[in-house]
């Protein structure tokens, strides 16, 4: 048996990889609409140890493979879980930019924390193989992570501007408890169309859905924010969105880390 080992370990990775504060990085904010938008955080890494951090990450396996016939996870990429010690700083990070974003400095952290219900951090990885990918067709809509927090996704892979990243959109329609009024609502006009659409199942390949039909559903499309590697898209958790990715793309990989409260 053949076993991968972490260079440096657990035990040495925090005297060998920094990582910066919310308050030094450096970003850019860009709006798409009222109360919606994005920011790009410059690299996470204090010191230059992105491709160290990435071979890092690659040492842990694929652990849930979405493509499976079998498989109802709505993810349509490929899911790598790292420790705590490789993701706990920058979900950290995350949490604290969410703080000095959401509260514009004025609370501070322990006051925020304490009045936050259920604070807890989430880390996962995409990774895309365009000869494996097979998304489960109903799924391809946009979707929101949680609803109170945020979501970072650092990019490790470079593309050609346009042909992948993470479109956002407005959803022009009701949120109900159990998500959107045509995927929940027996009398929405497209329930019926959508329930089908979710009975078919898996493409055979990767698809975009054409923003004009998925404007039929409801969503309005406000603009996409590229892969770029070494650096974070990060937006709040309630943001309608989802992944794009051209033809032109053989392999993608992020990971995401993300904060959420009640």
């Amino acid at each position: 048996m053949q076993f991968k080992v972490c260079k440096p370990d657990a035990n040495t990775f925090p005297n060998v990889v920094k990582f910066k504060n919310a308050k030094d990085i450096k970003h850019q904010y860009v709006s798409l609409d009222k109360d919606i938008g994005y920011w790009i955080l410059q690299s996470p890494f204090e010191n230059d140890t992105f491709e160290l951090y990435k071979e890092l990450v690659s040492c842990f396996p694929i652990s849930k493979d979405n493509n499976r016939p079998d498989n109802p996870d709505p993810n349509p990429f490929d899911t790598i879980h790292i420790p705590d010690w490789l993701h706990k700083d920058i979900c950290l990070l995350l949490r604290d930019f969410y703080i000095q974003q959401h509260f514009n400095g004025h609370w501070s952290l322990d006051y925020a924390l304490n009045n936050f219900k259920n604070p807890r951090v989430f880390e996962w990885g995409n990774v895309y193989y365009k000869d494996r990918a097979k998304p489960i067709i109903g799924y391809r809509i946009p979707h929101i992570d949680y609803p109170q927090g945020m979501v970072g996704n650092l990019w490790f892979t470079n593309h050609e501007k346009g042909t992948s990243g993470t479109k956002f959109y407005k959803y022009i329609g009701n949120k109900l408890s159990g998500g959107y009024d045509f995927a929940v609502d027996p009398k929405h006009k497209l329930y019926d169309e959508y329930q089908d659409m979710l009975r078919q199942g898996r493409n055979n390949s990767w698809f975009n859905f054409d923003d004009k039909e998925l404007q039929r559903f409801g969503f309005e499309y406000l603009g996409m924010a590229d892969c770029v590697q070494n650096t974070m898209t990060v937006y709040k958790s309630d943001i309608c969105h989802l992944a794009y990715v051209e033809k032109s793309v053989n392999f993608r990989w992020s990971h995401t880390y993300a904060f959420a409260h009640g």
